[in-house]
């Protein structure tokens, strides 16, 4: 039985009807060169969502992995983390198992990532690499992408950007980031596609250092995945059903255009988050709201694991607070190809939802 809730979490999220039906296509050999052409159309569409010529490389993988691939390829000795919630903090453990010295600058939950601070902690020196989250999806914090990359350029430190919940919802030039760059994304989220592949934008300097990286590492390592990248495959057999899926989604993606995706998902963000205001708090201020989750605060004292029951049986999802807000916070989702018209269905049901279980 096909699902038939509108999903508003923040992933995974609702996928089209036809991206499902590529999935059942037969699998191709992946040595194949029908494969191969299957591969550069994804490589190529992933490219321009992100208006660069640099590799942007989709990896099966978890995006939790491959922003492992990417720090081990890019860090040397010491990494900055920026941390201002669950997956900014995911990061700052990362890289200490990794064994790299790591230094935690540490936001309030719901803040933004200040990029002055990120500047003075660079300039205390001794940074080869800075672990970071755009679109924060636990607290809904949205930071600002292009000064924190212009901090990092100015101290010569690599940057490891976590776009998993802006990618495919906000337009990003990856080329303005700098050539030391990595961007680190998921397409179960604003890409709209199953879960269960990460993608990975490399600038040349980072590309660089991944050939020049000693960490012992073999099937995970982001030369190999460069060097297959070049010849249009993948290091290992793929899910060529992801890929199929992929195919399809990206070139709904790019028929809408990014500037029309941000603007829609922005205007889904300020229709969330009024709603919320008049009737609880949204955690970050604003200015800095994600354009993904809406992350509102649970100030009647709801019981959510019931409220999402309720919001379930009216035929939508919504999502509990992520680690330690769970329970104080509770998420709206609006990711990938959602609309404004269904948001507007799913404020009601919400309202009735609450009045159920207050």
């Amino acid at each position: 039985m096909l699902e038939t809730h509108v999903a508003f979490t923040p992933g995974p999220v609702h996928v089209r009807a036809d991206v499902l039906a590529a999935m059942a296509r037969p699998p191709l050999p992946h040595r194949s060169d029908a494969f191969r052409a299957v591969v550069r159309r994804v490589q190529s569409g992933l490219a321009q969502m992100l208006a660069t010529r640099a590799p942007v490389i989709p990896v099966l993988c978890s995006a939790t992995t491959a922003f492992e691939i990417a720090l081990a390829a890019v860090a040397r000795r010491r990494v900055l983390a920026l941390v201002n919630g669950s997956f900014g903090r995911r990061w700052a453990d990362m890289a200490p198992a990794l064994g790299f010295a790591t230094e935690r600058l540490e936001f309030a939950p719901g803040e933004p990532v200040d990029p002055d601070a990120v500047g003075r902690a660079l300039a205390a020196g001794g940074f080869d690499a800075v672990a970071f989250v755009h679109s924060e999806t636990s607290t809904g914090a949205l930071s600002d992408l292009a000064a924190v990359a212009a901090a990092c350029r100015a101290r010569g430190a690599a940057l490891v950007a976590d776009a998993v919940s802006s990618l495919g919802a906000l337009a990003i030039d990856f080329d303005s980031l700098g050539p030391d760059a990595v961007l680190v994304g998921s397409t179960g989220k604003g890409i709209a596609c199953p879960p269960g592949m990460a993608v990975l934008a490399v600038g040349p300097g980072a590309a660089a250092r991944a050939r020049e990286s000693t960490f012992p590492s073999h099937a995970l390592r982001l030369e190999t995945l460069l060097s297959h990248h070049a010849k249009g495959e993948t290091p290992q057999t793929p899910a060529t059903s992801l890929f199929h899926a992929l195919d399809v989604q990206l070139a709904h993606l790019l028929a809408e255009g990014m500037a029309a995706r941000e603007a829609r998902h922005r205007e889904m963000a300020a229709l969330a988050g009024a709603w919320a205001e008049e009737r609880f708090a949204v955690l970050p201020r604003p200015g800095f709201r994600s354009p993904a989750v809406t992350v509102i605060e649970n100030t009647r004292a709801l019981d959510v694991p019931r409220l999402l029951a309720a919001v379930e049986r009216r035929g939508f999802r919504i999502a509990d607070g992520h680690g330690p807000l769970s329970g104080a916070t509770f998420r709206i989702g609006h990711l990938g190809d959602v609309t404004p018209s269904e948001l507007a269905r799913l404020l009601p049901a919400l309202d009735e939802a609450i009045a159920e279980v207050s």
